[in-house]
């Protein structure tokens, strides 16, 4: 199902009304002028206010370790 700009600016409104923060993966304000399905925004994330922080610390960490999992490894040519 593709969320369009309408359902996540109602969704932030609810939110952030209830005392939450709203952000991308990055910690990084939505940003709803960039299209009808926010398609440049790096994933949503809604969380109390108090534990906010600490999941996009851990998206970034996911974000890392799964970078660092796709990164080729150079073969041994002894």
């Amino acid at each position: 199902m593709l969320l369009c700009l309408q359902d996540h600016a109602s969704g932030a409104v609810l939110v952030e009304e209830a005392g939450g923060v709203i952000t991308d993966g990055r910690g990084l304000p939505l940003d709803f002028g960039l299209g009808r399905t926010l398609g440049e925004n790096f994933g949503v994330v809604a969380a109390g206010s108090d534990i906010h922080a600490k999941v996009i610390a851990a998206v970034k960490q996911a974000k890392e370790e799964e970078a660092a999992s796709s990164t080729p490894v150079e073969a041994s040519t002894h």
